[in-house]
């Protein structure tokens, strides 16, 4: 009778804990009714992007992205020539590739 009361007891443990996302690979898709990073629309997967993820802005991207999160710290970050990152700071914890030159940054980057 014991073993069956333990076990419910790691069960409830288990469903009130919250499950932490593991970062991915966001590619941005255009598919908002803006450049801002909050629209989980403008990326693939749909979703807002999170700390750990990896950004990546194809030869579609806009001119100008918009980066209205805060305190974020993402993994990575892929750029064609001619996209400007703008808007809040974020800490980078890997590298930046860069497809052509041309990439402007108007924000703090923090490289960890």
């Amino acid at each position: 009778m014991k073993t069956h009361a333990l076990l419910r007891l790691i069960a409830a443990v288990f469903c009130v804990l919250p499950l932490s996302a593991s970062p991915i690979t966001r590619t941005w898709d255009d598919g908002g009714a803006d450049a801002n990073f909050s629209t989980a629309a403008n990326w693939n997967p749909d979703g807002v992007p999170a700390n750990g993820d990896d950004l990546v802005f194809p030869s579609a991207a806009p001119a100008t992205v918009t980066n209205d999160l805060s305190s974020l710290t993402f993994g990575s970050l892929s750029f064609p020539a001619g996209v400007t990152l703008a808007g809040n700071p974020f800490t980078l914890t890997g590298g930046i590739t860069l497809s052509n030159s041309g990439v402007g940054f108007r924000s703090a980057v923090t490289i960890a």
